[in-house]
């Protein structure tokens, strides 16, 4: 008996007119629709679907994802799910894993595909309508134009690091400290010209919520939020000073508070004289640069001795 196929199959972000062609196909070729929720009356994926006049007709399997931080939780929720998943491809069925928006962006399928491909079983992704377009075509505005960048942001860590990146800057998946995600972007919008602030909650959905202007956003609530924030001329602080708290590195120097990370590797490493603090060693009748206890270029106040210094190099 030949092995079945998994389709990570996109759904779109709510509405059911905006579910593909290529999706309905798919799931009305499979055998087996596995939901991301218990019970399928209340999966936000099988809403969408259930209006299909054959998805009953269908072997439905709801398996529900853990929202735990806990790697190793996560890891035995997936395992499983991967092994119920195997068991039905080993019995010749095709099965379809629905996936609110689009199955590549933050979908929790990923997960499993891995698993499957690692074990030699055959998986597909069917590509679908994201939430961030979604929110986009509702409030009638681009993603982006020209040249200018776009940043995906999940979470509400880091918002003012975030909120510093140039160009289109959208967050997404807000499920921790919302109130502090939304006064970080109203004092940014406040602290900077040229700042735009909209956003959607539930896009697609019952309940859903537009806000079209920075006045707008404090009723924007809930997980299904998305929130896009445009422009802001950066001011000189700003273009001098960026702090990455999310490296995995940070601090990788200690007694510094309000680290600069702009410079992430030392520009006047190269030089044998600078205005830092370097060791020096020698080794194999070579002498060495050590700047592994120097943070002088990591100061925020050191930003322009640094910058004057490279300019009178020669």
């Amino acid at each position: 008996m030949s092995k079945g196929i998994c389709y990570g199959v996109s759904v779109g972000p709510g509405d059911e007119n905006l579910l593909t062609l290529e999706a309905i196909e798919t799931i009305k070729k499979a055998d087996v629709i596995m939901l991301p929720s218990f019970p399928k009356e209340d999966c936000k994926a099988y809403q969408i679907v259930k209006n299909l006049d054959f998805i009953d007709q269908k072997e439905i399997i709801c398996e529900t994802f853990t929202m735990s931080r806990n790697a190793s939780v996560k890891e035995e929720r997936h395992k499983e799910i991967f092994e119920k998943t195997v068991k039905l491809l080993d019995e010749g069925k095709n099965v379809a894993f629905l996936a609110l928006g689009d199955v590549m962006l933050y979908a929790t399928y990923e997960y499993i595909y891995e698993k499957l491909l690692a074990a030699g079983y055959e998986s597909e992704f069917i590509p679908g309508i994201t939430s961030i377009q979604a929110v986009c075509a509702k409030l009638n505005i681009p993603i982006a134009i020209d040249k200018e960048q776009v940043h995906i942001f999940p979470g509400t860590s880091n918002i003012k690091e975030n909120l510093r990146t140039p160009g289109t800057r959208i967050f997404m998946k807000t499920k921790d400290s919302f109130e502090e995600m939304i006064s970080e972007i109203k004092e940014f919008a406040s602290t900077h010209e040229g700042v735009t602030v909209c956003g959607v909650s539930n896009c697609g959905m019952p309940g859903e919520i537009v806000a079209k202007s920075i006045d707008e956003i404090d009723k924007l609530t809930g997980y299904f939020t998305v929130i896009i924030v445009k422009g802001g001329n950066l001011s000189s602080s700003d273009a001098t000073y960026f702090e990455n708290r999310q490296c995995k590195y940070y601090p990788c120097h200690k007694g510094i508070d309000n680290m600069n990370c702009l410079f992430c590797y030392c520009p006047m490493y190269h030089l044998e004289n600078c205005p830092g603090n370097p060791a020096y060693k020698e080794k194999e009748g070579k002498t060495i640069k050590v700047c592994t206890n120097c943070s002088f270029p990591h100061n925020k106040d050191n930003y322009k001795i640094v910058m004057d210094y490279l300019r009178s190099v020669k």
